[in-house]
């Protein structure tokens, strides 16, 4: 995701890892966990996979606009992530926190058990919500308490599912 274009961010050292945690009511080894918007936008599966490769497109053209300084790009990125975190149709990323509380919390979510996974995988792919709204100086106080990484369109390699925990309200 930091694929910024000439004269942008320079990370240091591209070999980061990241480990996150995501809270979900159903989990078996080998499932296939998807981004919202491929789950929650409408149309057919081909309609729901261009939905999400525009968002992902502009995200991506956001991202490396704000870095450029474009105002335009930082006003849409700021929207973008938002409403990633407002709107499951409009979130590229499977969403991920960097809190395992937080994770928790939405596996046990109306008081029923639910399970924990443990992910790990490079930081550089994904898109660090909190990270790049203080970057570019974006609003987002309403969801900073969800500390979210989010994993572009699946959980496939580069990430992997190191562990998973069922845990109980």
């Amino acid at each position: 995701m930091l694929d910024y274009a000439a004269g942008g961010l320079i990370i240091p050292n591209t070999r980061r890892r990241v480990t996150v945690f995501r809270g979900q009511k159903e989990y078996y080894e080998g499932m296939v966990i998807e981004a919202s918007s491929l789950r929650r936008s409408g149309g057919s599966r081909t309609d729901r996979e261009a939905w999400t490769s525009a968002l992902m497109t502009q995200t991506r053209r956001s991202v490396n606009g704000s870095a450029s300084g474009d105002m335009a790009s930082k006003k849409r990125l700021e929207g973008m992530l938002l409403n990633a975190q407002r709107f499951a149709f409009q979130n590229p990323f499977v969403s991920t926190s960097f809190s395992y509380s937080v994770a928790r919390s939405f596996a046990t979510a109306g008081d029923t058990p639910g399970y924990v996974l443990t992910i790990e995988g490079p930081w550089y792919h994904g898109i660090d919500f909190e990270f790049q709204r203080r970057l570019f100086g974006l609003y987002g106080n309403a969801f900073d308490y969800l500390q979210e990484f989010g994993v572009p369109n699946n959980l496939f390699p580069p990430y992997t599912v190191v562990a998973s925990q069922s845990v109980d309200p």
